[in-house]
This record gives C-alpha cells, sequence and structure tokens, in this order.
C-alpha cells in the first residue's frame, strides 16, 4: 500500500468517527429530552433525568477527545480553518 492509499484510508476513518460522534450526539440529546418529559409527566419532584444528562454528558465529551483529539479544543488554527472551510463553502 502506497503513502498516499495510507493517507486516505487515514481520512476516510477520521471521516467516519466523526460521522459517528455526530450520530451519538444526536440520539443522545433526543433520548435525553425524552427522559426529561417522561421525568416531568411522571415525577415533576425529583429530577433523575438530570443524573442521565450529566452522564451522558461526561461521556460525550470524552467521545469528543477520542474523535477530535484534545487540541481540537484549543487549537490555534481553528477559527483560520473555519474560515477557509466557509468561504470554499460560498465559493462552490
Amino acid at each position: 500500500m502506497s503513502r498516499e492509499d495510507k493517507v486516505y484510508q487515514q481520512a476516510i476513518e477520521q471521516v467516519s468517527k466523526i460521522k459517528h460522534f455526530y450520530q451519538f450526539l444526536l440520539k443522545g440529546l433526543l433520548l435525553c429530552v425524552a427522559l426529561m418529559l417522561i421525568n416531568v409527566v411522571t415525577s415533576p419532584e425529583y429530577m433523575w433525568s438530570l443524573w442521565v444528562l450529566v452522564a451522558w454528558l461526561v461521556i460525550a465529551s470524552l467521545k469528543w477527545v477520542s474523535t477530535f483529539g484534545f487540541g481540537a479544543l484549543f487549537d490555534r488554527n481553528w477559527e483560520k480553518k473555519q474560515v477557509e472551510k466557509r468561504l470554499s463553502q460560498l465559493s462552490e
């Protein structure tokens, strides 16, 4: 396998990880909203669904770091990359 093939394969794997992260995020948010609604309807005096939300946020944070890396939170080039991304989208 050539170097270009390896780089291409790594890019595909990274995009797949990012896709799975966003799917996880969407499903988790929908689940937490549903649990909060159930909680409010069945037992509004104790918000047990907040414990689920906190646990899910911790897991989502760990998954974020696993997917994007810890440096993604503090990347100095992030703003520049986002501007370039938006410019390329606008020019299409």
